[in-house]
């Protein structure tokens, strides 16, 4: 799969075994993940931030993933479009859902607050620069200044993951 050692799926042991564990057999074990499995410390790194998104940050489960669908389409990080398309679809959304999460992301499926969040990492994630005017209106729909951070980190992410998975993918 990989050009690199990294812990398969059927080879995983340890810690590794365990962090594999905590996805749900319906979804698979993200490409990129496993590939990041050649880096123990990285690895360790990427589940504490995993960790981080779903018990921390604030945001409901549809939204990091709608921010990963929508970065990733942006990135043609194949592997990440495919697996966050499938944890949308688990939350009730369909075609037509994520392809307005890719192109039009302020008339997207989420209420008006997420919406305008997800189409403000979707500047960051095109390299277009963001006003104060922009970032003012976010906290007024409630986001404070860490949840911006953190939703444009999720969609920056993908960047990286496409990289990584373009240059080792065999």
């Amino acid at each position: 799969m990989f050009k690199i050692s990294y812990v398969p799926v059927d080879n995983a042991e340890g810690a590794i075994a365990d962090a594999y564990s905590q996805f749900p057999e319906a979804f698979g074990i993200p490409a990129p993940l496993q590939l990041m499995s050649a880096s123990p410390g990285m690895f360790k790194c990427q589940m504490a931030l995993i960790d981080y998104f779903s018990r921390e940050a604030g945001f409901d489960f549809a939204i990091p993933a709608a921010i990963r669908y929508m970065a990733a389409c942006h990135f043609k990080a194949d592997a990440c479009v495919e697996f966050n398309a499938k944890l949308l679809a688990a939350a009730g959304l369909g075609d037509d859902e994520l392809e307005t999460l890719s192109s039009d992301p302020d008339n997207g499926p989420f209420e008006e607050r997420e919406n305008r969040l997800i189409a403000f990492v979707k500047k960051v994630v095109e390299g277009r620069d963001v006003s104060e005017e922009e970032v003012e209106t976010l906290r007024s729909l409630g986001w404070t200044d860490a949840n911006i951070y953190d939703a444009c980190s999720q969609g920056t992410f993908m960047a990286g993951a496409g990289l990584m998975m373009n240059a080792f993918s065999k």
